[in-house]
């Protein structure tokens, strides 16, 4: 039987209420340091005010096996919810399942054993806010987690993407709504723009998803960024990517990557790690000692020593999808380092390779801000990777700090370690943040200026509370892969 939707949702939020269980931290008698972006973000949880949540798994498959699909939902309240969870193909083909979430609890979702197909976007709706909603998907290739989109858009943004050989990139689009959707899809790559005539005019059926491997349209480039926006009046989506290597051609893994919804001046990463294998730190420099916080979550050994592992590339794509051109600084933050400074054209693509550069000492942890000095709007996202071509890591940054943050629901088989990792970009100000794991345990650290610092933490869900605005992630390893995520904003009540 299908279930009612919204009105019925509202209906019941009546009768399922609760707060977030989050202990705050005082806040100091501080101003905030840094500028806080007002661009929409992908995802965010209400807190306090909203009748009603919906949060939209874009990217995965059911029952094929191709990109296999896994939701977690988790109610942060303090009374049970009743999550109406919609499963929608490329043909329109629609199943509902209520599934009832207890407080503090995290329902998991087999896609699979609702619907078969190819392509499976999911819809999660629930009466009243403070809900979460995270995806898993499996393929070949690897295992990728990431948090699912709170917000529809008529436009979203893809920095970085590769069709060469060895690649198959897949870019998801998901319509939740009733009328059918028109977007164009174009694509920066590192020689020229790419505007393919089959995906002008591309119709997203309403209560549909579409699953394009790009390849054929935009073939063997090295580097493929894409912007994909719903014409005037014709609907609103979300856009997901999965990006699969099979390592012949040097690197190999699977990365899980939500679009970004909209362009921001500035981004902000929680997680840097400085190796150049080849090149010795510069002289009269020695890399600043890496901070892990000693874990208080029994049965969680806090780790002896956390080094960076001297083989790991990390770079940057910076996508400016206007017309002028982007005057960028991207600060290794906590190195004392001089940022680098580039120019991206509009309407084009740059990777900047941090690990590279001899300025950046060998065994450095740091946070990385990415800001556009003359203002010029920018999408940023990191792509990490070991020299010898496994452990592919693709994390989209942030546009907006936060003073509270959840995540971490989705479990991984055969995961190793999983760690927190928050980073304070303020040049003056202390922050006071609270830890709390799934099984309660509450952690309090104070974090320096420019300072970063990683927990050691179990699985499950994770939340964070800081006395002011911070940027966090979440790092799953395992033998030979990693996958990362940013923790996502709870919204200030």
């Amino acid at each position: 039987m299908k279930l009612p939707r919204w009105i019925v949702l509202v209906v019941l939020a009546a009768v399922v209420a609760g707060g977030v269980a989050i202990d705050r931290v005082t806040e100091r008698d501080q101003d905030t340091p840094v500028a806080v972006s007002d661009d929409p973000v992908a995802n965010e949880v209400t807190s306090g005010t909203a009748l009603s949540s919906a949060w939209y798994c874009a990217a995965g498959s059911a029952g094929d096996g191709h990109h296999e699909q896994t939701v977690f939902v988790t109610n942060l309240g303090a009374a049970e919810t009743l999550a109406a969870v919609s499963v929608y193909s490329p043909s329109g083909e629609e199943v509902v399942q209520e599934v009832p979430v207890q407080p503090g609890a995290t329902a998991t979702i087999a896609v699979a054993e609702l619907l078969t197909a190819q392509a499976a976007a999911v819809l999660v709706e629930t009466p009243g806010d403070e809900v979460l909603v995270e995806h898993r998907i499996v393929a070949e290739s690897g295992t990728a987690v990431g948090p699912c989109a709170s917000t529809t858009s008529g436009e979203w943004y893809l920095p970085w993407g590769t069709t060469r050989k060895s690649a198959v990139e897949t870019i998801y689009i998901f319509n939740p709504h009733s009328d059918a959707a028109v977007v164009d899809m174009t694509f920066e790559t590192d020689d020229v723009d790419r505007d393919p005539s089959a995906y002008e005019g591309l119709v997203v059926n309403g209560r549909s998803v579409v699953a394009i491997d790009i390849g054929p349209e935009v073939n063997r480039r090295d580097l493929v960024a894409a912007s994909i926006k719903a014409r005037s009046g014709s609907g609103r989506v979300v856009v997901e990517r999965v990006q699969e290597l099979d390592g012949s051609e040097g690197i190999g893994g699977l990365g899980l990557s939500l679009g970004a919804p909209a362009a921001a001046p500035e981004w902000w990463f929680a997680d840097g790690g400085a190796v150049a294998p080849e090149e010795e730190a510069v002289e009269g420099e020695e890399a600043p000692p890496t901070t892990v916080a000693e874990s208080e979550v029994e049965g969680v050994a806090p780790p002896a020593d956390r080094p960076v592992d001297p083989t790991r590339v990390e770079t940057f794509a910076v996508l400016n999808p206007g017309e002028r051109d982007a005057e960028i600084l991207i600060d290794v933050q906590a190195v004392g380092v001089e940022p680098f400074e580039r120019t991206v054209r509009g309407d084009s693509v740059i990777v900047v390779e941090t690990t590279g550069s001899s300025r950046v000492p060998l065994g450095a942890r740091y946070g990385v801000s990415v800001i556009s000095d003359n203002g010029v709007p920018i999408v940023v996202e990191r792509v990490r990777y070991d020299a010898d071509g496994t452990a592919l890591e693709i994390t989209e940054g942030r546009s907006r700090l936060t003073t509270r943050m959840v995540g971490g629901t989705a479990p991984i088989p055969d995961e190793l370690s999983r760690s927190v990792i928050l980073h304070n970009p303020s040049s003056e100000s202390l922050v006071e943040v609270g830890l709390t794991t799934a099984d309660g345990e509450v952690t309090e650290r104070e974090i320096d200026p420019n300072a970063w610092e990683l927990f050691e933490v179990p699985v499950g869900l994770v939340q964070v509370t800081s006395s002011l605005p911070i940027v966090g992630e979440l790092e799953v390893r395992g033998e030979g892969w990693v996958t990362s995520s940013t923790l996502v904003p709870v919204a200030e009540d």
